[in-house]
């Protein structure tokens, strides 16, 4: 199920990504003083949770189910062994996907307990979060696309897929829009 592709970036960066199925870890490879390779990953950290049943542990993320509460986004620093939680305010949050230049992070998350899963970007800069607005019903992933031309458009935009579940629907369905939400398009009908 998991897919993923790695793409080789100016000024020494490499970036993982993977596909809807299932988000891989980001990787970003600086040059220190001393020659040596550092990585940074970022990743969803899960509470633990008693088994149930057949060995399952319920708390697990997987595809269509919610962030488990108490999940969060990390970042790993190897250099120090320093985790960071990007998340704080969040009650969940889960499934980073980084954009093509490592400097945003897309991820799904609920601010309050009860509340509504909603897609955020979180720039790696400032750790400034903002909500992308959306409303496409039941979001269970995001991640950013490359760049799309289409003829309505001036320029190339950049986009991000969203996987959801529509109000009110049976199945999943694949979404496009801007990286500020507007602009949805439905892809796929279920």
């Amino acid at each position: 199920r998991k897919q993923a592709a790695f793409q080789r970036l100016d000024m020494g960066l490499i970036a993982a990504f993977a596909a809807l199925a299932g988000f891989g870890p980001l990787r970003e490879a600086k040059a220190t003083a001393e020659g040596e390779e550092p990585v940074v990953v970022l990743f969803t950290q899960v509470p633990v949770s008693p088994q149930g049943p057949g060995g399952s542990n319920p708390s697990r993320n997987q595809s269509g189910q919610r962030a488990a509460i108490g999940a969060r986004v990390c970042l790993l620093d190897s250099a120090n062994g320093q985790v960071e939680n990007l998340t704080l305010d969040f009650t969940s949050a889960a499934w980073p996907a980084p954009s093509f230049y490592a400097k945003r992070v897309l991820f799904v998350g609920r601010r309050y307990a009860g509340g509504t899963e909603a897609v955020y970007e979180l720039s790696l800069e400032n750790r400034e979060v903002r909500e992308v607005s959306l409303s496409v019903g039941e979001i269970h992933r995001a991640i950013y696309l490359p760049r799309l031309y289409t003829l309505d458009d001036e320029e190339p935009v950049e986009q991000i897929g969203v996987l959801a579940r529509p109000w009110g629907e049976a199945g999943d369905s694949l979404f496009t829009c801007r990286t500020d939400g507007t602009r949805v398009r439905r892809i796929t009908f279920a």
